[in-house]
């Protein structure tokens, strides 16, 4: 299963280099640079946990439709195996040109000749290209890590997050002080997270501490981290979760 994820939060802020496209002149002309550059592109089916890996095709986006090639990982036959076992042919497509940005695509499969065509979508999500995009938990999504505090290593204590992907994690600490503790590199063991009523367990790398302010809520301390440990399974579930987060963004 492929590991490459665009996810982000629908209220998207434009200084984290991340935009909602629905001007169809923008659209036709983003996706036209990007099949100028055959960019690589990751299909996944609605209702499917599989992903098909290929490239854009150079092709005339206003006549013909989004156009990708088939490849030794996306054949039609297993392209159609595929369709018939979901019943759909709704996509969501993630177009990664080099690392100048990612495009979050809903299409229609709507044929399959020498090439998979899929429709104009009236949505394109953009954002700059990242070593791994994350997923911004939305205004009063309350999402927590649990973890040893760092205060009294006898007792464990919830902070709450401020961004998910499949390298890391990102959590708010409310006292300055506490977040001071939080040093560049250090190791934060037994670490956990709730997602579909499943724990995932998790060791994490802080890689940084940022100042962060909440508006009214007042300020605190982001901490920025990294998965050291995390197993397969728990991986392939946290990327389900990001991808369905993707599909209700862009529907």
């Amino acid at each position: 299963m492929a590991r490459r994820v665009a996810v982000h939060n629908p209220h998207w802020n434009p200084s984290q280099g991340s935009a909602i496209l629905t001007d169809p002149e923008q659209i036709l002309d983003i996706l036209g640079k990007s099949t100028r550059q055959l960019c690589s592109v990751s299909i996944k089916i609605r209702g499917s946990d599989q992903q098909f890996s290929s490239r854009l095709v150079d092709s005339k986006l206003s006549e013909t439709g989004l156009q990708v090639e088939y490849s030794a990982e996306l054949t039609e036959a297993s392209f159609k195996q595929e369709l018939r076992r979901t019943g759909s042919r709704d996509c969501l497509l993630m177009v990664f040109a080099g690392n100048r940005y990612i495009l979050g695509i809903n299409v229609e499969c709507i044929e399959m000749g020498d090439v998979l065509t899929f429709n104009i979508p009236k949505k394109v999500f953009r954002m700059q290209r990242r070593k791994s995009v994350r997923y911004v938990i939305p205004t009063g999504y309350d999402m927590y890590v649990e973890m040893v505090s760092v205060e009294e290593p006898h007792l464990r204590t919830r902070r709450k997050l401020l961004d998910l992907s499949e390298h890391g994690l990102a959590f708010f600490v409310l006292s300055r002080r506490e977040g001071a503790l939080y040093l560049k590199n250090a190791i934060l063991k037994r670490c956990s997270i709730n997602i579909r009523n499943h724990e995932i367990k998790v060791d994490l790398k802080v890689m940084n501490r940022i100042e962060h302010d909440q508006g009214k809520k007042g300020g605190g301390t982001k901490i920025g981290t990294e998965f050291t440990s995390i197993s397969v399974d728990d991986l392939d579930l946290l990327t389900q979760f990001v991808y369905s987060q993707l599909a209700q963004m862009l529907t």
